[in-house]
């Protein structure tokens, strides 16, 4: 009871305060969101993973180097995910000039926790990511989200809700406010439904996007399934002072194999 007049408080103060504009990209807040779907193994089990990588590619004009590395723990009580990415980018100075020069020194690192609290069925989550280029026109970009999420039906059903902050220099500051829902239901012994959706405010814009699918099982690792995507993205455009209402709507059907 306290976690939801937490999230309803937090709904109303934020949304008391918000207006409509051009917000985030879907990659951005995809970023944000992603993490909070996986869920918590059900058992004592452990999956970890760590890898490197890395590319050079270079001709007469351009040279690009980049380094990556990413970091994953799962189990019944923590969900963290670490990742690393640095590229560099040279090319010609001019048409004339055959020289390189450093177009571009980005850095970008980004933390993802979801932990569980206690032996509850309330976890909270924790995003943060940094992007540093000094020869960009942002220069860099900072930002955090904490959030406290519950999980219902033996965890079938899972709703959260985070408050994050960004600072973009040359951009501003600015507040977001993200709730989202996840569940997975089994109607029969080969009928599942299962929905991922978030709406995503900012002082700016509010965006949402529902993904249901609806999965028939043929058999041990073979199913038919039925998909339906909608995303809304709705924002004031103050140079032609219009109200624009962006909607996406696509309906799928194919086959899906389980490879494991």
């Amino acid at each position: 009871m306290l976690f939801f007049r937490l999230a309803l408080f937090l709904i109303f103060c934020f949304l008391s305060h918000f207006s409509y504009g051009a917000g985030d990209s879907e990659s951005d807040r995809e970023k944000i969101v992603a993490p909070r779907v996986k869920r918590f193994y059900r058992n004592n089990s452990i999956n970890e993973y760590i890898g490197f990588g890395g590319k050079l590619t270079s001709d007469q004009n351009s040279k690009e180097k980049e380094i990556n590395a990413r970091y994953f723990y799962q189990s019944n009580r923590l969900i963290s995910e670490l990742t690393f990415l640095s590229e560099n980018y040279y090319s010609n100075a001019s048409s004339t000039k055959k020289y390189l020069v450093k177009k571009k020194e980005l850095y970008d690192f980004s933390a993802a926790i979801k932990a569980r609290i206690y032996d509850s069925r309330n976890y909270a989550t924790f995003y943060h990511r940094t992007i540093y280029d000094d020869l960009s026109d942002y220069y860099y970009d900072i930002r955090n989200v904490v959030g406290l999420g519950r999980g219902f039906f033996n965890d079938k059903l899972e709703f959260d809700a985070g408050v994050g902050y960004s600072d973009v220099k040359n951009y501003g500051q600015k507040f977001n406010f993200v709730p989202s829902m996840r569940f997975n239901f089994k109607l029969s012994e080969r009928f599942t439904l299962n929905n991922r959706s978030y709406l995503f405010i900012d002082h700016e814009s509010m965006d949402n996007e529902v993904k249901t699918s609806l999965i028939y099982r043929i058999g041990p690792k073979l199913s038919i399934e039925l998909r339906h995507l909608f995303e809304q993205r709705r924002y004031d455009d103050n140079a032609k002072r219009i109200v624009v209402n962006e909607v996406n709507k696509s309906i799928t059907f194919g086959l899906v194999y389980d490879l494991r």
